[in-house]
């Protein structure tokens, strides 16, 4: 009984609430506009947080699976090396599974398409069965897959199945030609499997058609683990760190002051970096909102002055305080309501601008920006919240008013009103002071943004194009093979008058290279000191020609370079070594009136030596 009564009230407060709203549209339309913004800023971050970061990887226990990484002592991380993995993984008991991966760039094609470059791993055969899933036609990798002289198999991605093979389903036992090989397709994953992050094909590591790498000083793989039932972060690290331990007193030449990190996988997508700035960019968008509110309460303060009268009648009809407060609370709820609906257009506008704008920014395949129920069940609980927040203070001062005072005449000069402008001052002055401080962090994002693009990155990189050429290595089986084809690029790339000078390299400009340990000619390491280690990037003659670099000392490359018996090398002043050497040829050339040349060699991993030309 007492319940159908509350619901009774409630429905003639909301009536009434309406009636007053709808005759003061003005009011109602001013306060909702300004609600509405934002809500629909708080709204539309929340859903970009919530696709990026809260929903996490659309696998089974997504926080349990981590990845393996090394970090060396300049704090940079490296890959893993496959001798390491393959010792961690025998001796490991925090993990129910461990993978290891080579991201490549495949080139697949067949005689009745055209030839199209997609990208994902080679990758041990337990890979779907560590982070739990399973193919949607066919089967998984097997182990026999992987061993040598197996026959070449292959997994789509349901987008490739789609796209290139029309979804037949009669393309499992076909072959197709993949980086120059011919394996069988034994698979085709579900739609949102494309697991490491936009990868649209798997094939086992074992069929590589480049050697393995397995020296300890050569870490290009990615390692990735499922944490075993009752075991924790913690102990998983711990173990980790004791095999790493073991390993670099074991090999000290190639493991010694490398430090291993093992991190949920999430962390090691989203980055400290990227998560920073979104939950910055989402506690900015909640100041917008409170500052809407306090100016919602404000407008409410300034609105309570004319309705005085009307609630001292209420209380001398009998009204006890908490069903004005109810009353105004209604009202307040309703416009919030009201602001809401208004926002559910920017909210949709805003969602969908920011997901085309992020569709080439290689974001990861399971992050969507969808306009779901959650959405709507965000705004309600949004505009419920606010619609308390903001109304609350002006509701429990117009209920705590004295009916008599209220009624008198003059009743806007009374010590009420005072205290009322008090109210208001205050939350004037907070709005400001909420202002002033979302100005600032917008002014300090803006001037970071903008000294992020004027950094100089030492090169001239305006009108700079990078093409991506991936080689088969059936076709290009040896180096020999793939210098005279980069040969042949540089030569018609020369003969094309558009172009100002070109160059082959192994990586992109500021894309990084391998990771290699040095040692030099004539200088012994001893044996508690680690080899330097340092990144290395293969280059053609023309490339400092193309980023408008010029060295500072020596030669650039020419084209004879690299042949048998002309292995040179060109180091950056960071190298150590090198200002070791600039310091000694600063103490014998002091006295000169030319500067003495001097020659070292350096030698990458026991491989082949290198000569550096200085002066």
């Amino acid at each position: 009984m007492r319940q159908a009564l509350w619901a009774d009230q409630l429905g003639q407060d909301l009536r009434y609430a309406l009636t007053l709203l709808t005759r003061d549209r003005a009011f109602t339309l001013i306060a909702a506009l300004a609600l509405a913004l934002g809500i629909a800023a708080t709204t539309s971050l929340i859903t970009v947080v919530n696709a990026v970061i809260l929903r996490g990887l659309p696998l089974a226990d997504p926080d349990r699976l981590v990845a393996i990484t090394m970090r060396d002592p300049r704090n940079r991380q490296l890959a893993m090396s496959s001798p390491d993995f393959d010792d961690w993984q025998r001796a490991s008991r925090s993990f129910s599974g461990m993978t290891i991966m080579l991201p490549v760039a495949f080139s697949v094609s067949d005689h009745n398409h055209l030839p199209e470059q997609f990208f994902g791993p080679y990758t041990s055969t337990n890979l779907f069965t560590v982070i739990g899933q399973r193919p949607l036609l066919g089967r998984d990798f097997t182990p026999e897959d992987d061993r040598p002289g197996a026959a070449p198999v292959v997994i789509l991605g349901y987008s490739i199945w789609q796209t290139r093979y029309g979804g037949d389903p009669a393309i499992l036992g076909r072959t197709i030609r993949v980086n120059g090989t011919q394996p069988t397709v034994v698979g085709v994953m579900a739609p949102d499997m494309r697991f490491p992050p936009n990868s649209d094909l798997w094939m086992p590591l074992g069929q590589t058609n480049t050697p393995r790498i397995e020296g300890r000083g050569i870490r290009s793989f990615s390692v990735i683990a499922r944490l075993a039932e009752g075991v924790t972060l913690e102990q998983a690290r711990a173990e980790i760190a004791n095999l790493a331990g073991a390993t670099a007193r074991d090999y000290p030449e190639s493991n010694r002051d490398l430090m291993p990190e093992v991190v949920p996988y999430q962390e090691l997508i989203t980055g400290p970096q990227t998560s920073l700035m979104y939950w910055s960019l989402l506690g900015a968008s909640l100041l917008v909102l409170v500052i809407a509110c306090v100016n919602v309460a404000n407008l409410l303060l300034a609105r309570s002055v004319r309705r005085s009268r009307e609630v001292g009648i209420r209380v001398a009809l009998g009204a006890n305080r908490w069903r004005i407060v109810r009353q105004l609370l209604v009202e307040s709820v309703s416009i919030a309501a009201f602001g809401g609906v208004l926002s559910l257009p920017l909210v949709l506008g805003a969602v969908r601008l920011f997901d085309r704008m992020t569709q080439g920014a290689g974001r990861p395949y399971y992050v969507t920006y969808a306009i779901d129920p959650s959405v709507f069940a965000i705004v309600a609980a949004i505009c419920l919240t606010v619609g308390i927040g903001f109304g609350i203070v002006p509701a429990w001062h117009s209920a705590s008013a004295d009916a008599n005072v209220s009624l008198k005449d003059g009743a806007g000069s009374s010590s009420g009103s005072r205290h009322q402008q008090r109210w208001m001052a205050m939350m004037t002055v907070s709005q400001i002071a909420l202002a002033v401080i979302l100005l600032s962090g917008t002014g300090l994002l803006v001037r970071s943004v903008l000294k992020m693009y004027e950094l100089s990155v030492g090169v001239a990189t305006p009108r700079v194009i990078v093409i991506q050429l991936p080689l088969p290595g059936t076709k290009y089986p040896t180096s020999a093979d793939r210098l005279a084809f980069m040969h042949r690029v540089d030569e018609r790339l020369a003969a094309v008058a558009a172009i100002e000078a070109s160059s082959t390299t192994t990586n992109a400009p500021l894309g990084g290279g391998a990771a290699v340990q040095f040692s030099i000619d004539g200088r012994q390491t001893g044996t508690a000191e680690r080899a330097p280690l340092v990144t290395m990037l293969a280059i053609g003659s023309g490339y400092f020609d193309a980023l408008r670099s010029p060295l500072l000392r020596g030669r650039s490359f020419t084209d004879i370079d690299g042949l048998p018996g002309r292995s040179v090398a060109i180091v950056n002043e960071r190298l150590p070594i090198v200002r070791h050497f600039a310091g000694d040829v600063a103490e014998v050339s002091k006295d000169r009136k030319q500067p003495t040349q001097f020659i070292f060699t350096i030698q990458i991993d026991g491989g082949i030596p290198f000569q550096y030309f200085g002066a």
